[in-house]
Formats: structure tokens, sequence, C-alpha cells
């Protein structure tokens, strides 16, 4: 019983230890991530919008390939009229 005991408290331990290590890694400069539908409008590029809509909180080129993941996109082309989904980092 006391090994059983002394194996959970440890699992208990390694586990606590490994969740606060990734959340600390996961929490970087940005606290709060919420979705935001945008309509491209003449003009706009996908990198412009990028650096509107980051808040200089996370790279620029990772923050595009986040919006082009996000919306299921081949590549940065944009149309005017359509919309996307774009993460916004508070």
């Amino acid at each position: 019983m006391k090994n059983l005991m002394f194996i959970f408290i440890t699992v208990v331990m390694v586990l606590s230890f490994y969740g606060m290590v990734l959340g600390y890694g996961a929490s970087g400069v940005c606290s709060k991530k919420y979705y935001e539908e945008v309509e491209i409008k003449k003009g706009d590029t996908l990198w412009n919008i990028a650096h509107k809509y980051s808040n200089n909180k996370v790279n620029i080129k990772d923050y595009v390939s986040e919006i082009i993941e996000l919306n299921n996109m081949k590549n940065d082309k944009i149309m005017n009229g359509h919309k996307i989904i774009i993460p916004v980092y508070k």
C-alpha cells in the first residue's frame, strides 16, 4: 500500500511539474487569444492585416502562417470581398 501511495504521489508531482513548465512556455507574451472575422478590402494584403491585428505581440511571419492554416489557405493570396478568420492577441 505504501508503494502504491508513493507511486501515485510521484506521478502527480511529475505531471504537475510538466504542467507548470508547459503552462509557462505557452503563455509567452500573449495572455489571451480570440478570433475575429475580417472582410478583405481592396488593397489589403495578408501581411498588412497581420501587422494591424498582431499588436506587435507575435512574430509576423508566424502570424501570417497561423492565419493561412486557420483558414485552410494554400498561400497568402486574398481577394477583395472574401472573409477570413484571424487570431487576435490581447
